[in-house]
């Protein structure tokens, strides 16, 4: 087991529409103190995405059974909800451990740029 490389995609050209990664500088909102890190750009402005979940339906799709049935899947929609499995299944870890007062870990982005300076390998910045 190793690390998988990541990239960016653009299924555009195979779907017929506009399907690809993305992400940016917020037009409305200033940048959070705790944002800030290793490539994060010192811009003032809010980037986006904090962290991100494949969301490709022509490659690496999320498989879902629904009505009764395996359909393939990408886009936010999917990958958003992964990632709140995810963040639960955290939130149950350290319940089980005592570690908060109480269930919720409320906005975790703080905590994630957090780790990000301290465990830098574990994240990789995608372009």
């Amino acid at each position: 087991m190793s690390y998988i490389p990541e990239m960016a995609w653009n299924d555009t050209l195979s779907t017929g529409t506009l399907s690809s990664t993305g992400g940016g500088i917020s037009i409305f909102f200033s940048k959070p103190a705790w944002q800030t890190g290793p490539g994060v750009p010192a811009d003032n402005a809010r980037d986006v995405p904090d962290i991100s979940l494949d969301g490709a339906n022509d490659h690496d799709p999320y498989n879902v059974m629904t009505g009764g049935a395996w359909k393939l899947f990408g886009g936010s929609s999917v990958s958003t909800p992964a990632f709140a499995g995810i963040v639960a299944l955290v939130n149950q870890y350290l319940v089980v451990k005592g570690v908060p007062f109480k269930p919720g870990l409320g906005n975790i982005n703080p905590t994630l740029y957090q780790l990000a300076q301290s465990v830098p390998s574990a994240f990789h910045d995608i372009t």
